[in-house]
């Protein structure tokens, strides 16, 4: 009987004992699997997956039991309709920029340009053959990750959405395609020293090449301003051209941000140049003056001059041109201002180049003067500079060379400015009629 006992007794210890060795086993079975393929159950489900495929999960269960030791129940019931876990990572695929903002401007020599060919995000107008732009442009980096080593290029197309594109060619178009990278000012992949753009919080590089490497790191989030300098290899006229960043790190082009960009356009213009002369009533305000004589835009009259007063009478200059190098507006006289007796009204003493106040410019020895002061305060660096005729009592006298009284650099539209003639008769002065012959030439550079 004892014997029977102890043997029930020793079997109910085995079974115990069999008991916890199978529970053992099977909790050390269950993190096993799990680990390798994830936890499961009929209530929950955890995924070990990427972001990419699970993005996330929704497990639901009406409840679920998490047990942290074995054979007792440590933590209790954990109850939920729904539950959501983010796990994994993120795996980046493809380029992480977009583009923003942009402006064209003309002045390429600049490292900073400074002369907009239109206001931003607007395109430009009549870009002749010829004319080379520098490109500003706006890339944010929407990742969240740092890019090293990046390089940008730039394609164009006549198709808003790219159906078609070209890489802008290498600089001197060795293989003649419409529009090519062009040697302005700052180096090539260089970082560019000062932003321009609206919505840029950090600097780019400087562009001139498709195929050179850079250094360049671009920082997490970030909003760079990048520049690329173009030439018009010959683009046909009256024809869109639209441009788009390349990220060649990700061999992908770089889409606008969001939808509500656009990409970079200009309008690619003939050649061509404006030049209208007008004449302005008397009592027209310019330059500093009131005019006391009216003109036409063929002829100046000085009538019933007084004595030792100046007087001034006025045209009106408005210029366009598309020409890469803008233009000069010169003038010339045939000879001083000469009556039918032979006598003369003197120029100014002082010169196109060395401008003077008109009490300088018309001493008091002299028995009259004639000058002129041009109201374009920029002219090309001779003589005072460029900003020579700047203020408004700044006279010089004609004479029979070609001197200039209007320059832009760059293409021009729409440029206005006057022409203010002062003459001045004194005493010992012989009365009569004068006359003189002025021409004016415009050179413009395409």
């Amino acid at each position: 009987m004892v014997s029977q006992l102890l043997s029930n007794q020793i079997m109910k210890i085995v079974k115990k004992m069999n008991k916890k060795i199978f529970a053992l086993i099977l909790v050390f079975s269950l993190f096993c699997e799990s680990f390798a393929i994830g936890m499961s159950s009929q209530n929950y489900q955890i995924p070990w997956d990427s972001l990419n495929v699970g993005r996330e999960e929704d497990l639901s269960s009406q409840n679920y039991k998490l047990e942290e030791t074995v054979g007792q129940s440590a933590s209790g019931i954990s109850e939920s309709e729904n539950f959501k876990e983010w796990g994994g990572y993120q795996q980046i695929v493809g380029t992480t920029l977009r583009s923003q903002n942009w402006q064209f401007f003309h002045d390429e020599e600049k490292e900073t340009p400074e002369v907009p060919a239109a206001q931003e995000n607007f395109a430009p107008n009549n870009i002749a053959k010829g004319n080379a732009l520098k490109l500003r442009i706006t890339i944010k980096e929407t990742g969240g990750v740092d890019i090293s080593n990046l390089k940008l290029r730039l394609q164009y197309s006549t198709s808003s959405e790219f159906s078609w594109a070209e890489f802008v060619d290498e600089i001197s178009c060795p293989n003649q395609k419409l529009w090519c990278y062009f040697d302005g000012g700052g180096e090539d992949n260089a970082t560019i020293t000062q932003k321009l753009l609206s919505d840029s919080d950090s600097n780019g590089t400087h562009n001139e090449s498709g195929i050179s490497t850079s250094s360049y790191t671009f920082l997490a989030s970030s909003s760079a301003e990048f520049e690329f300098t173009i030439f018009n290899n010959g683009a046909p006229t009256g024809t869109t051209f639209y441009f788009r960043v390349y990220d060649t790190t990700n061999q992908e082009p770089v889409l606008t941000n969001n939808g509500t960009f656009t990409y970079p356009s200009l309008v690619v213009g003939e050649s061509f140049l404006a030049f209208t002369i007008y004449g302005l009533p008397a009592g027209t305000t310019t330059e500093g003056v009131v005019t006391d004589y009216e003109t036409s835009p063929i002829s100046v009259y000085f009538e019933n001059l007084p004595l030792n007063e100046p007087r001034n009478a006025a045209q009106r200059f408005e210029i366009s041109v598309n020409g890469e190098g803008g233009y000069q507006l010169f003038v010339w006289q045939n000879q001083n201002l000469i009556s039918a007796s032979g006598a003369e009204i003197m120029p100014a003493s002082s010169t196109n180049e060395y401008p003077a106040p008109w009490n300088s410019a018309c001493p008091s020895d002299f028995y009259s003067c004639f000058g002129y002061h041009t109201g374009d305060d920029s002219l090309s660096d001779i003589g005072l500079g460029p900003a020579r005729f700047a203020p408004n009592d700044s006279f010089a006298g004609f004479e029979t060379q070609m001197k200039e009284v209007g320059f832009s650099p760059y293409p021009i539209f729409n440029e206005v400015f006057d022409i203010v003639f002062r003459i001045e008769v004194r005493n010992l002065q012989s009365a009569g009629s004068y006359q003189a012959q002025l021409t004016y030439v415009i050179v413009p550079t395409f």
